[in-house]
């Protein structure tokens, strides 16, 4: 990721005595050499799962019995290895012992697979364009689970919102409100790759103002979407289309770099921009998000502080091309 060896995944701790336990730490451990690979505690072990709450912070992540918990972890892995063992050391209190002691459970090692991503080509063209996504969000596309039949999908495990700006850190021009007043609204959306076109849909319309968006159920949460087959259980899903402007149909052949639609303002968007994400069956709630990275983009900087996104411009970087990587979490790129 943006040049250094990234690893996500996502750890469901499980409470499965009868008594309330707080998890005070996570320690991830290269069990080949038995040193600390990362470590989570107090406010950033709070922040990596799905039980943030200001009133826990002195308390850690609180589970009741026979509840459990996500941890969402984010690793940079070292360029030299290329076998990768973890294990897990979760230490943990029961909140309700006079004398608190701290116990500890150490899981068994894991084998990392060594599979590269899909590589595509850019799905939009110049910029510049921030990607925005952050696996700390309790409601980024990383934290909405899914579930069908007792099973839970995490569609958008990887997916990145492309939200176009002006060189001054501005989204949009003179009033913010007015969709078409947005510098991406309407910028063409790109095959990334040679492909069969799966799906789409059409029907979905599109407020003139932000303010008049309504609330829509989830099967409508991506507006008007295109799904591409790029192979065997790989699917492209670009979301929150403008109407009227899809140029494919269900069954069509594309070639890499043809326009297929207009960037929009439909379903469930807080702004006019392109979702877009991979997985491995075409439906865009319960499939399973896959990695991917772009064959060449070029980084210009980013938001390390998101409340500046759009009221600043971005910290800037010493220009830097980057080929077959996917953008960090916020960074600001430029397309060819």
């Amino acid at each position: 990721m943006a040049g250094k060896p990234t690893l996500w995944y996502e750890l469901q701790v499980f409470n499965l005595s009868k008594h309330k336990v707080n998890i005070k730490e996570l320690n991830i451990i290269d069990p080949q050499d038995s040193t600390l690979t990362e470590s989570y505690n107090g406010t950033e072990l709070l922040k990596k799962s799905d039980q943030a709450n200001p009133g826990l912070k002195k308390e850690g992540i609180l589970l009741l019995p026979h509840d459990s918990c996500m941890i969402y972890v984010e690793l940079i892995l070292k360029p030299s290895k290329t076998n990768w063992k973890l294990r897990h050391l979760i230490r943990y209190e029961d909140p309700e012992q006079s004398i608190r002691q701290t116990s500890h459970h150490l899981s068994d090692p894991f084998t990392v697979k060594n599979e590269s991503p899909l590589v595509l080509a850019a799905p939009l063209r110049a910029g510049p364009w921030t990607a925005v996504f952050s696996a700390e969000w309790p409601r980024g596309h990383r934290r909405v689970r899914n579930t069908n039949r007792s099973k839970s999908f995490i569609p958008g495990r990887f997916a990145i919102d492309f939200i176009k700006m002006d060189n001054n850190g501005k989204y949009a021009s003179a009033e913010e409100d007015l969709t078409s007043n947005w510098f991406g609204y309407g910028r063409e959306v790109l095959a990334v790759a040679d492909g069969v076109i799966a799906s789409v849909r059409t029907d979905i319309p599109e407020s003139s103002r932000l303010s008049e968006s309504k609330s829509v159920s989830g099967e409508q949460a991506a507006g008007n979407y295109i799904s591409l087959k790029i192979g065997a259980n790989q699917y492209v899903f670009y979301e929150h289309l403008q109407p009227n402007s899809i140029r494919v149909k269900a069954g069509q052949k594309v070639k890499k770099g043809d326009v297929i639609a207009s960037l929009g303002f439909t379903g469930q968007s807080t702004g006019p921009h392109l979702h877009f994400h991979v997985a491995d069956r075409n439906a865009t709630l319960y499939a399973e998000g896959i990695p991917f990275t772009f064959e060449k983009f070029t980084l210009l900087g980013g938001y390390p502080e998101f409340e500046k996104f759009g009221k600043e411009k971005w910290h800037a970087e010493e220009r830097a091309i980057y080929k077959n990587e996917h953008p960090a979490a916020n960074q600001v790129v430029l397309f060819p």
